[in-house]
């Protein structure tokens, strides 16, 4: 099965300030097992993810959320449609970024069933100092 990582934006957006490959390669981490620590440092120090009501919070939280996600899961598959960013007032003047993204996700469970579900997430990116793009918050809307 064949992955797209890479979202559409849309089309008035001109400058997409590095965030098609963030996506990316957050969605291509977020597909391998073995990628917790990946996966996590995509986290600020200080982050939430919110996943099924359940909200993770720190790099400590995050890091089990992300590993009770592979418990029922042997392979994930996202294809991330699209991707809208929009520039709101960022507290303390630092950098910002909000992202709607929409997609789907086929899984093949360990029970050998195939699952496949559309989701939405809303997460607000921030960067500091010249520094690369890290989420601050981030949660997923699962559609079933």
């Amino acid at each position: 099965m064949t992955s797209n990582y890479s979202p559409v934006l849309p089309v008035d957006y001109k400058d997409d300030h590095g965030i098609k490959e963030f996506i990316a390669e957050f969605f291509k981490i977020s597909d391998d097992p073995e990628q917790n620590e990946a996966w996590v440092d995509y986290y600020r120090d200080s982050g939430t993810f919110v996943f099924n009501n359940k909200i993770s919070k720190g790099r400590e939280d995050i890091r089990n959320a992300r590993s009770a996600m592979w418990d029922q899961v042997a392979t994930r598959k996202h294809v991330v449609e699209k991707a809208v960013p929009a520039r709101f007032p960022c507290p303390k003047g630092e950098d910002c970024l909000d992202l709607t993204l929409f997609g789907t996700v086929h899984q093949t469970l360990k029970s050998g069933d195939t699952v496949s579900v559309d989701w939405v997430s809303h997460g607000r990116l921030k960067r500091e100092g010249g520094n690369g793009w890290q989420i601050a918050y981030y949660r997923v809307y699962a559609l079933m």
